[in-house]
């Protein structure tokens, strides 16, 4: 509401409020359509359904949505624009699950909107699938490909050095890029996450002891979340790991870079990472180019998140609050490239 970008990059000057285009970038990228039921993000002369009013309704919210985008589809005087049309008539078409945004808190309140999500075309009863919105740890790990994390890590890093060149990055900072790429998703050693990619299979777990996964082979979360500590992040545990061998480390020739960016690819950390009490903790260990690397995972009475906050700070003082995001942007955009890619080779 306050602008800040004028033709498409920064400009402070602007004052123009800016279009949220989420729905219309999720059409161009090619993948399940969504379309945000609220006046900020849809134009349309006939106003959504919209959750407040469920309570008053004779009319179950499924079929009202679907009423609703019905008329949009046949009334030509109802002023949606083209992309939208298109969204409109693949919901349709494929079908759609329905999710409410909380703006807060109350599931009553005015402000809340609901969110539809285009069914997989191969999985027509598939539930809403919330990774399609906020990329969290456990539904980004939960793909049912079974792609193992040697794999993983060597994708990410081949795929995350292929967008810096092109972007014309100075060599060190490609080389960076491409040593985070290969060490991002090391905290995912911990056993207990993963046996959460084996969906709690004892067989499988053994069967795979040697080779740990990054992806998991089932698409289900529930089995024994409790013994993977809630709010323990596997990237935290990365530069954990990272920092107990620093012949590791030292390959990199901004070794706080490669750091930071390993301990932010989900966004965490910005400058100040969770860190929960372990009760439980347990011995990660791994073997990166012949060079162990083993640390408990309990991080309450480390220097962990002092370290972090610092390097971030350090961080942007060299390269800047947009040259650090860019950045991390940049490894975020090929972590998420090569799990799509993983996917769909299946």
């Amino acid at each position: 509401d306050t602008g800040g970008i004028c033709a498409g990059t920064w400009d402070p000057s602007s004052t123009d409020q800016i279009l949220d285009l989420g729905d219309q970038a999720q059409l161009s990228y090619g993948r399940r359509v969504t379309l945000r039921l609220h006046s900020k993000f849809i134009d349309s002369s006939i106003p959504p359904p919209m959750p407040f009013e469920e309570e008053a309704s004779d009319t179950p919210t499924r079929e009202r949505i679907s009423d609703w985008l019905e008329m949009l589809r046949a009334d030509e005087y109802a002023l949606v624009n083209k992309w939208t049309k298109v969204v409109i008539v693949r919901l349709l078409q494929n079908g759609f699950d329905i999710s409410t945004v909380q703006q807060s808190g109350s599931s009553n309140d005015v402000g809340d909107y609901f969110v539809l999500l285009e069914r997989d075309k191969n999985s027509g009863k598939r539930k809403f699938d919330e990774s399609q919105l906020d990329l969290s740890d456990e539904s980004a790990s939960f793909t049912n490909v079974g792609t193992t994390l040697e794999n993983h890590l060597e994708g990410v890093g081949n795929r995350v050095k292929r967008i810096a060149t092109r972007l014309g990055m100075p060599k060190k900072l490609i080389d960076d890029l491409y040593l985070a790429g290969r060490l991002h998703d090391i905290g995912k050693i911990d056993s207990r996450f993963q046996k959460m990619l084996v969906g709690d299979d004892p067989v499988e777990f053994e069967l795979r002891r040697k080779v740990p996964l990054a992806k998991s082979i089932t698409n289900s979360t529930r089995a024994t979340r409790h013994n993977y500590p809630k709010g323990m992040r596997h990237e935290i545990a990365s530069v954990a790991m990272i920092e107990s061998n620093r012949e590791v480390i030292n390959q990199a020739n901004d070794p706080d870079l490669v750091l930071h960016l390993i301990g932010t690819h989900h966004g965490w950390g910005r400058p100040l990472p969770p860190i929960i009490s372990d009760i439980n903790p347990q011995q990660l260990v791994y073997i990166f180019d012949q060079q162990k690397m083993e640390v408990t995972s309990n991080f309450v009475d480390s220097e962990l998140a002092l370290n972090m906050t610092e390097r971030f700070w350090g961080l942007i003082s060299r390269y800047g609050y947009y040259g650090l995001a860019w950045m991390e942007s940049i490894l975020r955009l090929a972590d998420s490239q090569q799990s799509a890619c993983e996917v769909e080779l299946q």
